[in-house]
């Protein structure tokens, strides 16, 4: 019998050695007709390939060989996307969900022949080609990412995170399998909220170690590990309110590590950093029409909320096509944050929740998507994927960790809206609201917590779109998170907004009632700007009217005026008592307009000289010591020309032969 082996590789070798192309069929003697080596040319639009080389009708391998399948980056087998996968007697496999390939990249594969003795060197087939092809419209929208110069990671696989991670239970924190021992294609399996897959296994506590991942990232980076990926699903979604149906290009991307705490500073500038990151954009295209209208962006915790408000919770950053940043060949350009990996349409510093500040750079060191080799993408198709069932945490889990934001996030199923499923009402697109106006008709649109009331002297089409989140600016006012983009056709016109509040959310953010009105974002400046605003404090409604419709908010606008107004305001002290005993010097201020204009101003006081025994104490008993340099702050109300008003009662302990310097000036914080 050994004989007989020796004489069927040898003939194997012979027959095998004389083609090595692509699709050249290699016949083995003493096998049956029927069988023949022939390793296809393969193009698949299923990033889990399946693999024949042998000819129908199926038939029996003999007992002493045994197949093993290859696949490589190059011609030579040099580089092997995974490692080779004994295939046995079979001769078909399909790739499970962890050996899935990328589209649009090209593969070389063949497969190897060997006697299961192992005293004989296997023998090769021919070489086959494979392609995963990606749907055309995907990669003419697919994104160019600009990442933060100070970024460490950029998006890359699930696959390698999962290889390298393991994977635990909440309840009672056993381990369910060891490093090495998790895959996408067993992820899928445990579908309940009560599973957590850990990065780095030695955290004291569960708490995430930025400087132990960043670590472990590199390690891995510098054995092959962790290419820069992105995840891709085409759908159509219905937007029954305005019956109209979309084409949904949606593009994941998935970090290792949440590295925003200790990248942006252990202030209150930024407050999280955790294990695994899931982060999007999606492009909304008129079905009708195939053109692109919408961008919707992921950050923080928008998961569309469907509860109501909540501090840590609010909607998508949602983009007109119009409004956004586009390459040449029009794609979206995309500013991830550093750190937090945020998405936004534009560069800068994005300020919300009033204090956290999310940084991206227009800055080109780090730009994914360009024709660059190292810098382009490697693409999978999400097509209902055993892992995407996974409901677990997608990184290491404490049980008070979402308090700090240490906590893995959920996968791309487990939010409150599941965006492979309801993408139209995680954008926020069905609460646009649309009305074709009359000239000289009153009219009304209204949305939650807002109203429009206009006329206008020509017809024509308004469109109202409603958006809560956190609108990036270059000053730091104060405002609400939610605001309305009003567009319209008609030019010659006079409208009311009319904006609903609560006194929770002024509290909130830290807005006192006396001081809200309208805003107007200015886009050619990236600015709030006040506008006139009648306060109703008893039904909590504020008014403005307006003739041009732009983006409005209810905030506080703290910025840089147009106008000199400091030499025309003359500070003037109503009283002033000092008491010897306490060393308290309490005054009243006031401030008289000498100009003939009236002015409604943020001015903002700025006392030099704090320190050294001096300090400020405002009338609600803060106290502000220890700072040699203060700014205290006020909102100025409308000073009519030639009258005095009232600004602040202040008090400063002052000890003797102290003094300071009151300044005051148009400026913001």
């Amino acid at each position: 019998m050994f004989k007989r082996i020796a004489i069927i590789l040898l003939a194997v070798a012979l027959s095998l050695s004389a083609g090595t192309g692509a699709r050249a069929a290699q016949r083995i003697p003493d096998w049956p007709d029927n069988i023949l080596l022939m390793p296809e040319n393969i193009v698949s639009d299923n990033s889990q390939v399946v693999f024949r080389w042998a000819e129908e009708p199926p038939y029996v391998v003999p007992e002493f060989l045994e197949f093993s399948l290859l696949i490589s980056e190059d011609a030579n087998f040099q580089r092997l996307w995974i490692p080779a996968v004994l295939v046995g007697r079979e001769t078909e496999y399909t790739l499970n969900e962890q050996q899935a390939l990328p589209a649009g990249k090209f593969f070389y594969w063949r497969v190897l022949l060997a006697s299961e003795m192992g005293d004989e060197a296997p023998l090769s087939s021919a070489v086959g080609t494979v392609e995963v092809k990606m749907d055309p419209l995907i990669l003419q929208y697919e994104p160019v990412l600009y990442l933060h110069p100070d970024e460490r990671y950029y998006p890359t696989t699930v696959a390698d995170f999962a290889g390298a991670a393991s994977l635990h239970s909440k309840v009672d924190d056993l381990t369910i399998l060891s490093e090495g021992q998790v895959s996408l294609d067993k992820l899928g399996y445990y579908q309940d909220s009560g599973y957590y897959l850990q990065f780095v296994e030695d955290l004291p506590g569960k708490n995430p170690d930025a400087d132990k991942a960043e670590l472990e990232w590199q390690a891995r980076r510098a054995n092959g590990k962790f290419p820069l990926v992105y995840y891709a699903y085409k759908m159509t979604d219905y937007d029954a309110v305005h019956d109209k149906e979309y084409i949904v290009l949606q593009y994941w991307f998935f970090y290792v590590f949440n590295d925003w705490l200790e990248r942006v500073g252990p202030t209150a500038r930024a407050i999280n950093n955790h294990e695994g990151d899931w982060e999007l954009i999606m492009v909304f295209l008129d079905k009708l029409t195939g053109q692109p209208e919408y961008v919707s962006y992921s950050a923080h915790h928008n998961d569309g909320s469907k509860s109501g408000f909540d501090l840590k919770k609010y909607d998508v950053v949602r983009r007109e096509w119009s409004q956004i940043n586009k390459t040449s060949d029009a794609r979206p350009i995309v500013y991830v944050a550093l750190g937090s990996h945020a998405n936004y349409p534009i560069a800068g510093d994005h300020r919300f929740l009033a204090f956290f500040v999310d940084k991206t750079s227009g800055d080109t060191e780090k730009i994914i998507g360009i024709s660059s080799s190292d810098r382009t993408w490697a693409k999978f198709i999400l097509n209902n994927q055993h892992w995407l069932d996974y409901a677990g945490q997608w990184g290491v889990y404490s049980e008070y960790g979402d308090l700090f934001g240490f906590n893995g996030p959920p996968g791309p199923k487990f939010v409150e809206y599941n965006k492979l499923v309801e993408p139209i009402k995680w954008a926020g697109i069905d609460k646009v609201k649309s009305q074709t106006v009359e000239a000289d008709k009153l009219e009304n649109i209204t949305l939650d917590n807002f109203t429009l009331t206009m006329k206008a002297k020509t017809s024509g089409q308004v469109l109202v779109s409603p958006h809560h989140e956190f609108l990036s600016s270059n000053d730091e006012s104060k405002v609400l998170p939610r605001f309305y983009d009003i567009n319209s056709e008609p030019i010659d016109l006079t409208a009311t907004l009319t904006f609903n509040y609560t006194d929770e959310e002024l509290a909130d953010f830290n807005i006192a009632e006396q001081e809200l009105e309208v805003i107007r974002f200015d886009e050619a400046t990236q600015k709030w700007q006040a506008v006139e605003s009648i306060v109703d404090k008893v039904n909590n409604i504020v008014q403005a009217v307006v003739n041009h419709f732009s983006m409005y908010s209810l905030g506080v606008a703290l910025d840089e005026f147009d106008y000199q107004a400091t030499g025309e305001l003359k500070p003037q002290v109503k009283s002033i008592a000092y008491d010897e005993q306490l060393l308290l010097l309490t005054f009243d201020l006031s401030l008289k307009n000498i100009s003939q204009k009236e002015f409604s101003l943020p001015l903002h006081f700025v006392i030099n000289g704090l320190g050294n025994g001096v300090s400020l104490e405002n009338p609600d008993g803060v106290d502000l010591a220890g700072h040699l340099f203060k700014e205290y702050g006020f909102k100025g109300q409308i000073l009519a020309s030639g009258k005095s008003t009232e600004i602040k009662k202040i008090k400063l302990t002052l000890p003797a032969r102290q003094c300071v310097e009151i300044e005051y000036e148009v400026f913001s914080l």
